[in-house]
């Protein structure tokens, strides 16, 4: 098994070539990742706040003023990477190390409890690999690659092995994964196969109940200040206004199917079709451990079924218990990639499935879930075609571009700090990560006031399509300068090479100047700036950049 493990790291290091030839010219996914949870650490470490703990400070860079107790996971192992590198290497070295801590634990899980499974040693190499290969957001931590070495552990108590160790891993991992992905979801299934062993089994399960014990006591000290916070702070914030929308039948339908077949795609979209096709050879054929393997299956139908049908639980629930609303709380899917490679390796254990199809389909499957993982796919392919990348995927570099706003910086000459800025066309994201102060943002949690104070500059636009006003009413986690011209084309991210302008924007620029915003980024022209108040300065382009910046000052 050592040289199992050995062989699987080097892969993954091998794979992460073209992150490290590339650098900044690498991909890097933008949704919900650099225009988001990115950002968040990289403002947290550029303002100095990354181990700041005290309620009263604020991010003066977003928002006029928005407390650092609105970021969530401030005990995160995360910020340490992020203190240490500079921001692109620690989110490198990041997914990185999850990813082996994601070859580890498979490991360790067939080593230790995996006897039964007769699977070629270098199939077991690929089968690793794929799955620290996952498309996994991993700014979220190992909130799924470490599933594989917590089930370990809590496998280790159950049999009463291994304690110190078993303890150790279960401590760190709510420091290393994120509260809401995880904890829930993790806590409740443990706590009710703890009963159910009990119940059932009749067995000494002490050790296993600590863990639980122990596993919940960390997530609270790892999370205590938001935990605190959200006890304590009354004030109201912009998901209490959160609203679904009621679901039809056939959205349902096929959101349940895509889960079954695709998983989440916030927890790692994967290729399940092979693994579903084995699986039901299995059950029809009656194999030795179609019982087993029925139960996955039923599992993942079941999250799939749930977190499908949530809308309708939280619309009809949605004046009694809006809690059910303001968290989301059918994130079991989080669970659906590590079941999909618990039913691969019990396919393995079981004689009666014909090799032949098991091997094939084992292939299919796991270069299926790389094939997913657009940093690899699309940096890797710009390594070995550089002259072929597509202009539609914008590296790191090019989405942040620095040498460009650095241009712009230059141009203003005025220090950051003394005034405020609103982006059009792009991320605000890109704005914070080249330290401009903003206005906008897209935050998970921030005050419900704030949302009223935006939500009058970008009134006249919001009324004018329907789509964007309950985009920013019943959710409002982007509070964007929004154009209802740009919502059907590109709508908050318009490249240079998109022709595209805006006839008639309706924004308050009264309010916006009050609130001490002094210029516009926008990477499209403004057709009737100077009847609103707004007076193009210069435009900024670069070959390096994914964007052209018209500057309008207020």
């Amino acid at each position: 098994m050592k040289n199992i493990l050995l062989i699987s790291i080097g892969l993954l290091l091998f794979s992460f070539f073209p992150f490290f030839l590339l650098k900044q010219d690498s991909h890097i996914l933008i949704h919900d990742n650099l225009d988001s949870e990115f950002i968040y650490l990289h403002i947290l470490k550029i303002s100095g706040n990354l181990f700041s703990y005290n309620n009263s400070d604020l991010l003066l860079n977003i928002f006029n003023g928005l407390n650092t107790f609105y970021i969530h996971s401030e005990f995160s192992l995360i910020r340490i990477l992020f203190y240490l590198f500079p921001s692109f290497w620690a989110y490198i070295l990041n997914s990185l190390l999850i990813r082996t801590i994601g070859i580890v634990g498979i490991c360790l899980l067939v080593r230790d409890f995996g006897k039964s499974i007769e699977i070629p040693n270098y199939l077991l190499i690929v089968v690793a690999v794929s799955y620290a290969l996952l498309p996994v957001y991993s700014l979220y931590g190992i909130s799924i690659m470490g599933q594989p070495i917590l089930l370990w552990s809590f496998l280790n108590l159950k049999n009463r092995k291994r304690h110190f160790i078993s303890y150790f891993v279960i401590f760190l991992f709510p420091f290393y994964s994120h509260f809401a992905m995880t904890a829930p979801f993790i806590l409740i299934t443990l706590l009710v196969y703890g009963v159910y062993v009990i119940i059932k089994k009749r067995t000494n399960s002490s050790s296993f109940i600590i863990g639980v014990g122990a596993l919940f006591i960390s997530y609270i000290i790892a999370n205590f200040i938001t935990i605190e916070n959200f006890l304590q702070n009354n004030a109201q914030t912009h998901r209490d206004l959160w609203k679904n929308n009621y679901p039809d039948i056939e959205s349902t339908i096929r959101l349940i199917a895509e889960t079954i077949l695709n998983g989440q795609y916030h927890a790692a979209s994967i290729f399940g079709l092979p693994i579903l096709i084995i699986a039901l050879y299995s059950i029809f054929k009656k194999t030795s451990k179609w019982k087993t393997i029925f139960h996955f299956i039923i599992s993942i139908v079941l999250i799939a079924f749930y977190y499908s049908t949530y809308r309708y639980i939280t619309v009809f629930f949605e004046d009694s218990l809006h809690l059910l609303t303001t968290f989301n709380f059918n994130r079991f899917t989080f669970f659906v990639p590590f079941i999909f490679y618990l039913l691969l390796l019990t396919f393995y254990s079981d004689k009666k499935i014909n090799r032949v199809l098991l091997y094939s389909l084992t292939w299919v499957f796991c270069l299926g879930n790389i094939y997913f993982n657009t940093e690899l796919k699309y940096s890797t392919a710009k390594l070995i075609l550089p002259n072929q990348s597509t202009q539609l995927l914008p590296s790191y570099n090019s989405f942040f571009s620095p040498a460009l706003f650095n241009e712009i910086t230059a141009f203003i000459a005025l220090p950051q700090e003394d005034y405020r800025v609103v982006s059009l066309g792009i991320h605000p994201s890109i704005a914070q990560y080249n330290g401009f102060y903003t206005l906008d943002s897209y935050q998970n949690i921030y005050p419900l006031e704030y949302k009223f104070k935006f939500r009058k500059i970008i009134q006249a636009e919001l009324n004018k399509n329907n789509v964007l006003k309950e985009y920013f009413d019943n959710w409002g986690s982007r509070v964007y300068l929004f154009s209802s011209e740009l919502q059907e084309s590109c709508y908050v991210d318009c490249p240079k090479y998109f022709s595209e302008t805006i006839q008639e924007l309706n924004v308050d620029v009264i309010s916006l100047k009050q609130m001490s915003c002094k210029y516009i980024f926008s990477s499209v022209k403004i057709i009737n700036a100077e009847q609103i108040g707004l007076e193009l300065e210069n435009m900024f382009e670069d070959d390096q950049s994914f964007y052209q910046i018209f500057l309008y000052k207020i």
